[in-house]
């Protein structure tokens, strides 16, 4: 059920917006909890995420929300990691560009190295990552051992 996230979000929401005030770190931390574990609706999350947007940034709030964000990774650990290369794109570039950072993953590996690719869905241009990569046939959706393994 949503109704707790929905009854903390909407609270949060309500009074950042009508209220015209900033939002404190615990409902930063509260609602990025529902967020990351699924507990929104993507109404919810829109206005969660909007009202972030309408205030200035604040540099305890976005600690508060990236803290709350590793809290919820995956770990993965590689052992050996000789000729491993760590590899992210920024996206977004408005350019409708291609996919750089995924196609720069494979001529590493085309060249002999190993690649740890990080990446999405698209969120701005036509094709992210995430996309590209289950185009050509690979498995995205694994556990930190299952990429461990694989790299």
């Amino acid at each position: 059920s949503n109704a707790p996230a929905m009854a903390s979000i909407k609270a949060t929401v309500q009074s950042i917006l009508l209220e015209k005030r900033k939002m404190k770190a615990s409902e930063a931390r509260d609602g990025m909890k529902d967020l990351m574990s699924g507990k929104t609706t993507p109404a919810q999350a829109a206005a969660f995420l909007t009202a972030l947007q309408c205030q200035e940034l604040d540099p305890e709030i976005v600690k508060v929300l990236a803290e709350t964000m590793v809290s919820f990774a995956m770990p993965c650990i590689i052992a050996d990691r000789s000729n491993l290369v760590d590899i992210v794109g920024t996206g977004g570039d408005g350019l409708d560009s291609f996919n750089v950072s995924t196609a720069a993953g494979i001529v590493l590996v085309a060249c002999g190295l190993r690649c740890a690719k990080h990446g999405n869905r698209s969120a701005t241009g036509s094709v992210g990552s995430a996309d590209f990569l289950e185009a050509l046939g690979c498995k995205i959706n694994l556990s930190g051992e299952q990429v461990a393994a694989a790299i």
